[in-house]
């Protein structure tokens, strides 16, 4: 009811006196509130049945209220009731007296202010909860604004020479520790990603107790560590200088011949292919050269009967010496099955719905259903199989496959339905 009554737009509201009592007197049914409330909802109907004379309205007391019991007065007693004992407006901290005309129109005028200003105080409280969250997500807002002379800001840099490969640069790191007493202990581990110009890495920046500070820059297996003070946002602003940034820079890498020891099995039955594998190495980066670290390299081991295993290898410069060992697929066969029965079969091989794909790489796939006339091409490691048109071992088949090799099986059917397998070769 008031929020029909207090809507902004004029043919939102309710349309008179009449759609207010039906709107009241529907509320009334179901649950039923309390007697006090049920008594102020009985009176404000009946003041707002239609009279002859409406009664005036009665005079503010001395302590500035309308009485509980409303008079009738048709849409002013409705407003009376609504905005309770104290709708009159006061100037300077005094009451007045309220008038039949006047009465409505500054209650009405009370709530168009209030409709008014809640969306204001609405804006800004979500302007001030942006505020907060912008505070808790900006790196050191917080301690700009309301603690600037025991905390400042810093960032980190290293710089790297521009011949320096990505691989290399990604194992860079960088540790921030505060000195106390004893010990050192660990503050942050920031995240050091690359710059605009392509040349450095940079962190975020961090914002700090004042204080004395040391990082460990770590880079493959060398190490460096800077010590500094931390200054405060009030002393950087008095100089009128920047957010300190401390730089590390890296010098050329170094360069160590580079030893592969490898090895090969059976991926099928992890046994050692051993002399009959080979391996052999490019480097992908640049062209000729020996075999030494800071390079990248691809690497192939073959052998007769198995494809080739291939591996992209990015080697940092502090590698000496880097091991492969190759799981080799053999070469697959291929199994061409055919239904020439009258019904629908389900294939099993090996007793199972699933076979492995050896078309790419090695996926187990389900073989599924084969109605008459279809033939389904499986491409299957070599070795024995055992082959069942359906479940159960009715028309079982015992298959042996070579690397390369091909065999057509049909299924078949007699007068009474049985199935059978035979091998086209």
């Amino acid at each position: 009811f008031l929020r029909r009554t207090l809507r902004m737009r004029p043919k939102s509201r309710l349309a008179g006196g009449g759609a207010a009592i039906r709107l009241l007197r529907a509320g009334r049914r179901g649950n039923r509130p309390p007697p006090g409330l049920q008594r102020r909802l009985d009176s404000l109907i009946a003041s707002m049945e239609p009279i002859q004379d409406p009664t005036p309205l009665a005079a503010a007391s001395n302590g500035g209220d309308i009485p509980d019991n409303p008079p009738s007065g048709s849409f002013q007693s409705l407003l009376s009731s609504l905005l309770g004992p104290r709708a009159g407006l006061r100037d300077g901290g005094g009451t007045e007296e309220l008038d039949r005309n006047g009465s409505v129109e500054r209650q009405v005028s009370g709530l168009r202010s209030a409709l008014v200003h809640r969306p204001i105080l609405a804006i800004l409280s979500l302007l001030i909860l942006m505020a907060a969250a912008g505070m808790l997500v900006i790196p050191g807002a917080w301690d700009r604004l309301f603690r600037p002379a025991g905390h400042g800001m810093v960032s980190l840099r290293l710089v790297f020479p521009a011949e320096a490969p990505d691989y290399w640069i990604a194992g860079a790191e960088a540790r921030v520790f505060r000195e106390e007493s004893e010990s050192l202990s660990e503050v942050a581990n920031p995240v050091l990603r690359a710059s605009d110009d392509g040349l450095s890495l940079k962190s975020r920046r961090l914002t700090l107790p004042i204080g004395a500070y040391r990082i460990r820059w770590s880079l493959g297996d060398t190490v460096s560590w800077t010590s500094f003070r931390q200054p405060s946002f009030r002393e950087i602003r008095s100089h009128e200088g920047e957010p300190l940034v401390l730089e590390e820079k890296l010098g050329a890498p170094p360069v160590f011949p580079l030893e592969i020891h490898w090895a090969a099995v059976d991926a099928m039955t992890r046994e050692d292919i051993g002399s009959d594998a080979v391996m052999t190495w490019t480097r992908v980066d640049r062209s000729g050269g020996d075999l030494e670290s800071g390079g990248n390299y691809r690497i192939t081991i073959s052998s007769r009967g198995y494809r080739t295993a291939s591996f992209a290898i990015a080697v940092s410069p502090w590698r000496k010496e880097i091991r492969v060992s190759a799981a080799l697929w053999p070469e697959p066969a291929e199994l061409e099955l055919s239904n020439n029965s009258r019904r629908s079969i389900m294939p099993r091989l090996n007793g199972s719905g699933t076979f492995l794909d050896m078309s790419d790489v090695p996926v187990p796939r389900r073989i599924g259903k084969l109605v008459p006339g279809e033939t389904v091409s499986l491409t299957v490691p070599p070795g024995l199989h055992t082959l069942a048109p359906g479940f159960g071992q009715a028309g079982l088949m015992k298959i042996s496959l070579d690397a390369g090799e091909t065999i057509s099986v049909f299924v078949s059917s007699d007068d009474e339905g049985e199935l059978t397998i035979d091998s086209g070769g």
